[in-house]
């Protein structure tokens, strides 16, 4: 700034000057504009506005991970597993125990008796059948999901391990952990050992969630 006006100099070299009748001008202007209620309450406007749109945000995404953890048509392993019992139900609903399309000749109600218990008996063999198989698909899926998670739990316990080796002095440090006993449900699943109160919680969030599926399979199924 200097008696003339003002001048902005970008790495030593101007590119801007502004007289300073010009400079005084804007800053009156700036001034009388400062002082509109408008611009008195922009500040607090703006916070309110950002609070507001962050609160909104955190309900949305609250609302998002809830369908996606109790939607299953969300879930890859589950919406497959669950269309493909949905088509063994809708195939056993089109089976009729009675036949009463009798095509041929007149039959007898002894004969007519004796083809529908025949009948029954051969329904009752496929439902069977398509009840094993619907039970053997709800099957592969929680051991898919098992599978998945038993592989990243053991990955992280490795990468745990290698950390605790690269870094002697915080090995020192850490507080040993009571270990686990033996013949546990995690066992029986073919869990690792080590495994933490996260990766525990884990399983126990993905067997409340079968529990929620297993409602939902036989709700169908009914």
């Amino acid at each position: 700034m200097s008696g003339k006006g003002l001048t902005l100099y970008v790495n030593d070299t101007p590119i801007e000057f502004l007289s300073l009748g010009q400079w005084l001008i804007e800053r009156d202007s700036y001034n009388h504009i400062k002082e509109l209620n408008f611009f008195k309450k922009f500040k607090k406007w703006k916070f309110m506005r950002m609070w507001k749109k962050t609160i909104k945000h955190q309900a949305r995404m609250k609302a998002k991970n809830a369908l996606e953890e109790k939607l299953f048509i969300l879930q890859p392993h589950f919406s497959e597993h669950l269309f493909q019992h949905r088509v063994y139900m809708l195939t056993m609903e089109k089976k009729r125990f009675v036949d009463t399309c009798v095509q041929g000749e007149t039959r007898t109600i002894e004969e007519f008796g004796q083809a529908q218990y025949e009948r029954t008996k051969a329904i009752t063999e496929e439902v069977q059948r398509f009840s094993d198989k619907s039970r053997e698909n709800i099957r592969t899926c929680i051991n898919m999901v098992l599978n998945e998670l038993r592989i990243r739990i053991q990955s992280e316990i490795e990468l745990d391990a290698v950390k605790k080796k690269s870094n002697p002095i915080q090995n020192q440090n850490t507080i040993t952990m009571k270990k686990k006993a033996q013949n546990s449900i995690a066992d029986k699943l073919g869990f690792p050992d080590g495994m933490t109160y996260g990766h525990r919680s884990s399983l126990r969030k993905e067997c409340s969630r079968f529990l929620r599926f297993a409602y939902l399979v036989d709700f169908l199924s009914l």
